[in-house]
């Protein structure tokens, strides 16, 4: 089969090697056991008398980390690998298929192996190559290894990518559950998945590309956790292009607040297409929070100054008795338009002597998907 020929283990020789350069068929394979591990042709006659069914025949290599190093062959590339497990092997023992530096490779990674079989179609492999398989778990038993090469070196893997809005979440002491949109790409076969620092207090869950977290009522001082978003296609064993999305929770305290609450908006990216609101200013004075109100039609605009509650999230209108028009954000190419009804704004802000004192700000009410119609006041 191999020159030189494996070491050989059964019940009355128990040889084996660590490390070796084997010819088979006219390819060259380059075979190297764990620190703490040894490889060797295993013919299992241990109950050959008394169980003769059990008698099998595997090439036994361990432990995690060992690899056998497959033949670089000219014009062609590596392409699929199918692993075929011994029956008196361990079930769970794993393998994967790596480049010559143990790093992953797109198909290749880890499989339970075991007394079954694991299929590795690769991608993005090169031609004149070696690639390795590389034990992961336990020691490996197999009876049998198919190994496939394509012309060429195949197509070269696109990586997936995945961006989170928002990258942090605030939450009342006493909340509603809130949720984070993912934008995926070059996904195939992975699929959103979601962990939380603090599952107990902060509860993480995924659905297609949205992500939910719930948290639980706060009874005593602030906290915070990190939920972290990723891609995976083995159900969480491997996480890629992971984003962390930073949460906190006001302490305990005071009266909840009633009827709607309101997350602050400070960054351009917040914003999303379809997303009501209201559009406010800061001023520099002693005005307060401000919200622009007037006409459905153009003209002069009036403002009634409102206070916002870091805490509890609410707006408290000071004096009078107004009512803010509300705008959408329609999204374009290099930005939003600010727009309603059918007419788009064009400016906002305080003029005093020809110089702007307040800048424009906006604010997102918790808990409302873009597009629906609650009222977004300014924060």
């Amino acid at each position: 089969m191999a020159t030189p020929a494996f070491p050989y283990h059964d019940k009355d020789d128990s040889s084996s090697a660590t490390e070796g350069t084997y010819t088979i068929d006219g390819y060259t394979y380059h075979i190297k056991a764990s620190a703490d591990g040894k490889f060797y042709w295993f013919y299992n006659n241990y109950n050959a008398e008394t169980k003769p069914e059990t008698v099998y025949e595997a090439f036994f290599i361990g432990t995690t980390g060992a690899y056998i190093e497959l033949p670089a062959i000219s014009g062609k590339a590596l392409s699929k690998v199918i692993l075929t497990g011994a029956s008196g092997a361990s079930g769970d023992s794993e393998a994967a298929i790596t480049d010559t530096a143990g790093a992953d490779i797109a198909g290749g990674l880890s499989q339970v192996v075991g007394k079954g079989e694991a299929t590795y179609d690769l991608s993005g492999t090169v031609a004149n190559t070696s690639y390795r398989i590389t034990v992961t778990k336990k020691n490996c038993q197999f009876a049998k290894i198919e190994l496939f090469y394509g012309e060429g070196g195949g197509s070269t893997p696109t990586e997936p990518t995945l961006s989170v809005n928002p990258t942090s979440l605030s939450f009342a002491a006493k909340d509603q559950a809130k949720t984070i949109a993912c934008t995926v790409a070059n996904t195939d076969g992975y699929t959103v998945g979601a962990s939380s620092s603090d599952p107990a207090n902060f509860a993480a869950s995924a659905a297609g590309t949205t992500v939910t977290v719930t948290p639980t009522e706060n009874t005593g001082s602030a906290r915070n956790a990190t939920v972290t978003v990723y891609l995976t296609n083995d159900g969480g064993a491997t996480k890629v292009a992971a984003k962390t999305v930073a949460v906190t929770q006001a302490a305990a305290g005071g009266s909840e607040p009633a009827g709607d609450t309101y997350d602050k908006i400070t960054k351009v990216a917040e914003l999303v297409n379809g997303m009501t609101g209201f559009i406010g200013c800061e001023p520099g004075g002693t005005y307060g929070l401000q919200l622009v109100t007037g006409f459905a039609a153009y003209g002069q605009g009036f403002t009634a100054a409102y206070t916002y509650d870091e805490t509890k999230k609410t707006l408290s209108l000071t004096s009078g008795n107004y009512t803010a028009i509300e705008f959408t954000f329609e999204a374009v190419a290099d930005g939003f338009n600010i727009k309603q009804g059918d007419k788009y704004l064009i400016g906002t802000g305080i003029i005093d002597n020809g110089k702007p004192k307040q800048g424009t700000r906006f604010g997102r009410c918790s808990g409302t998907a873009p597009g629906h119609s609650r009222r977004m006041p300014v924060a």
